[in-house]
């Protein structure tokens, strides 16, 4: 985990991931590699306005009041959540001017569960072996010899 402190605003690296939130997670993945992330917990709820520059304060704030959770200890969870996938390079920072988004997705008296992620390797490889991988620019896929 780094050692740098969290920033206060955030966007996701689209040029290197795409998300998807289902029911109770937010599936993460590396177009270039084939590495997906899930997202679990009390995540899926926050990562949309978390990826548009909702500052992070104003989400664990959010998050505190509707479950009634401590402020610093929904804070500090999602603060190391944040450095991790900023770690990962999923997260950028974003300038204080980023779009923001405040619509949070937790009602009151919703459940903590803290920010859980899981990083997976196993479609890497068969990422890499995709024969759409191998396209011709100028012939174009799929091309017989």
């Amino acid at each position: 985990m780094p050692d740098q402190p969290v920033g206060e605003r955030y966007i996701l690296n689209q040029s290197e991931f795409a998300s998807e939130r289902f029911d109770d997670e937010v599936i993460v993945l590396n177009t270039a590699n084939g590495t997906y992330y899930a997202l679990t917990g009390s995540a899926p709820q926050i990562w949309a306005p978390l990826i548009q520059g909702t500052a992070v304060s104003a989400v664990a704030a959010h998050v505190a009041e509707a479950a009634g959770v401590d402020v610093a200890r929904v804070s500090g969870e999602l603060s190391a959540f944040v450095a991790a996938l900023e770690a990962e390079n999923i997260l950028l920072a974003a300038d204080s001017a980023a779009k923001q988004s405040e619509a949070l997705d937790l009602a009151a008296g919703a459940d903590y569960q803290g920010f859980v992620w899981d990083k997976h390797a196993d479609l890497d490889e068969l990422l890499v072996l995709d024969p759409i991988h191998e396209v011709d620019p100028q012939k174009g896929w799929p091309h017989g010899g």
